[in-house]
């Protein structure tokens, strides 16, 4: 065999070893969004909404898809909060942009909460909440769950 032709295969082998996708570590989450899980006990609203939510732990990105209606009042704004049980306030993790529906997503989500987002979110201690002027504290929240398997 040449030295070009041999030359030729073994970069073909790279090009292809390389270029081949490697398979991410996908995780899915939900949230129900209600006023009934709001820190305030609130029933001023027939607000409700869901969220679906990847996290990709190859490229540490958390994707987020929001929808929800009813509210009683605008939107003011909306977070990711945590760690927190249903029901229990907690600190800000990430926030969110204003609007209906909301999509995007954060990378370097590990890192926040001093690198305990990504257990606390498999642990069910991350939540949605979407704050009104109505209710400040927030309308509709939902605890960000695992997604059966």
């Amino acid at each position: 065999m040449s030295k070009t032709r041999c030359s030729i295969i073994v970069a073909l082998f790279a090009l292809t070893v390389t270029s081949t996708p490697a398979f991410a570590k996908i995780t899915t989450f939900t949230a129900l969004l209600t006023s009934g899980q709001a820190e305030t006990n609130i029933n001023t609203t027939t607000g409700s909404g869901i969220a679906f939510f990847t996290y990709d732990k190859d490229t540490d990105t958390l994707t987020y898809s929001i929808t929800f209606s009813g509210l009683s009042s605008a939107e003011t704004v909306s977070h990711i909060h945590g760690p927190g049980l249903p029901g229990v306030a907690a600190g800000v993790v990430v926030g969110l942009p204003l609007g209906n529906p909301k999509n995007g997503s954060v990378t370097m989500f590990s890192t926040l909460l001093a690198g305990d987002a990504v257990k606390n979110l498999k642990k069910g201690l991350l939540y949605v909440n979407i704050h009104t002027t109505n209710n400040p504290i927030g309308e509709i929240r939902g605890q960000i769950l695992p997604s059966s398997k």
